[in-house]
C-alpha cells in the first residue's frame, strides 16, 4: 500500500491537496501535524478532516458567508469571493478536500444550504431552494412567476401587448 505523506498545519492553504493529481488523491492519505506527536492510525486523518471541513469557514477567508434569518447555522458562497486573490485555487482546495473525503469515507462538517448542493450535484435549482436563503425574495419570485402565468394564459387584466 502507499502512502502519500502530508505534513501539514490546518489551513485552507494547503497546495499540498489542491496539487495532487488524480492517481494521488486515490492513494491513502496520512496525516503528521508539524509539532505534535501522534501515529496516524486513522485518527488524526479523521481529525484533520474536521478540522480543515469547519476551518473553511472562517470569515477571514471570504469564501462562504452564513446565511442569515435562518433557524440553524447555514453557509453559501460569500459575494465577494471571486474578489479574493486565488479565489480559484481556495474553492479548488475545498473541491479536492470534498472529493477526497468522499473516496476515503471521511467525516466532513459542511453546513451549506440545499442550492449550494443542488448545483454541486448538477441538479436543477429553484424557488424553494431560495427560500431557504431568502424568503423574502422566494415570496416575490412565486409573486412574478404568477404573475407571468396570469399575463401568458391571457386571463383578467391580460398584460399581452404590453
Amino acid at each position: 500500500m502507499f502512502w502519500v505523506c502530508v505534513v501539514i498545519t490546518p489551513s485552507p492553504h494547503c497546495t499540498q491537496l489542491r496539487m495532487m493529481s488524480g492517481p494521488d488523491l486515490r492513494r491513502k492519505l496520512r496525516v503528521d501535524y508539524i509539532g505534535e506527536e501522534g501515529i496516524d492510525a486513522g485518527g488524526l486523518t479523521k481529525d484533520w478532516f474536521l478540522q480543515m471541513s469547519r476551518q473553511i469557514f472562517d470569515a477571514s477567508y471570504c469564501m462562504f458567508a452564513r446565511v442569515e434569518d435562518c433557524d440553524h447555522t447555514l453557509y453559501t458562497i460569500h459575494p465577494q469571493a471571486a474578489s479574493q486573490p486565488d479565489f480559484y485555487h481556495h474553492f479548488q482546495f475545498v473541491g479536492r478536500l470534498l472529493a477526497k473525503a468522499v473516496h476515503d469515507v471521511q467525516l466532513v462538517d459542511l453546513p451549506w444550504c440545499k442550492l449550494l448542493y443542488k448545483h454541486i450535484l448538477g441538479q436543477k435549482v429553484g424557488l424553494l431552494e431560495l427560500e431557504e436563503l431568502d424568503p423574502v425574495r422566494c415570496v416575490a419570485g412565486h409573486v412574478v412567476l404568477l404573475f407571468r402565468e396570469m399575463c401568458c394564459c391571457g386571463g383578467p387584466g391580460s398584460c399581452r401587448g404590453v
